[in-house]
């Protein structure tokens, strides 16, 4: 038995040693897996990138100046509430204050003649002009309650010294009366007076209006009298001339006030 033992381990022995004497030695160790080796490329040579051409600038035109827009004339308009400081400048008026937003006028002294108590108050910035509509919020303030106040047109444009004056006037009766006031010859001619509804009476404020309108005529005029939208009477047919207009009194002693002062001037095509 201990013979076959040895036997055994001589044979182990033998087989050993020949597998080591039969395997390749590469600088004294055991080789392993050869690694795959990649081929490097060799570089080509890099294009030399194109010049790119540089545009030419355009020079930009200088900017001119935006042209000024010349406003179309139109109708002269003029309006005061007499809130500001300047209205009294607006008007050409002796007895005139401007109190609470308003135009006071009046009261005038009694004269001995009976046919020169009447005032007015021109409007000084309107100018004088063919067509146009004037306007005002008329109220009864103090004094004798017969008596007329109002507005008035067709003055003609020397104002300093008329010579014919075209008046609206109304009472706190709630009576109105249109006058012609002729100073050239010295003639007073009533148009038309009446007793109407459309006036309010005592303290009540009154929107009275003149229109001085194109005619059906050539060279001619219309003159429209309206209170409070009712329109009263119409005067045909007068000479188409620039004229001014503003408010009047009739009388002495008499206080009113006015507000709202609207002038428009009529285009005519």
């Amino acid at each position: 038995m201990k013979r076959l033992f040895s036997l055994s381990v001589l044979l182990i022995f033998l087989l050993t040693s020949c597998d080591l004497k039969s395997a390749p030695v590469i600088g004294g160790l055991f080789p392993t897996e050869t690694p795959t080796i990649t081929p490097t490329f060799t570089p080509t040579q890099t294009p030399i990138p194109t010049a790119t051409q540089t545009p030419t600038l355009t020079p930009s035109p200088i900017p001119t100046d935006t042209p000024t827009i010349t406003p179309t004339p139109g109708p002269f308009s003029f309006y005061d509430d007499f809130s500001g400081p300047n209205s009294l400048g607006n008007f050409s008026c002796d007895k005139c204050t401007v109190k609470d937003g308003r135009l006071v006028f009046g009261p005038f002294p009694p004269e001995d003649n009976i046919g020169e108590q009447f005032s007015l108050v021109l409007c000084e910035v309107c100018g004088a002009h063919t067509h146009y509509r004037v306007s005002v919020d008329a109220t009864y303030v103090d004094g004798p309650t017969d008596r007329f106040f109002g507005i008035i047109g067709l003055v003609n444009a020397d104002a300093k010294k008329p010579n014919r004056v075209l008046y609206l006037g109304i009472s706190t009766w709630q009576v109105y009366v249109i006058r012609d006031y002729d100073y050239k010859n010295g003639i007073l001619n009533e148009l038309n007076s009446n007793l109407t509804g459309y006036v309010n009476p005592t303290t009540a404020t009154n929107h009275i209006v003149i229109e001085v309108k194109p005619s059906s005529q050539p060279d001619f005029v219309d003159v429209y009298f309206t209170v409070n939208g009712g329109l009263l009477y119409v005067l045909y047919l007068q000479p188409a001339v620039p004229t001014v207009a503003g408010l009047g009194m009739s009388f002495h002693s008499m206080t009113v006030a006015y507000d709202n002062f609207t002038y428009e001037e009529i285009e005519v095509e």
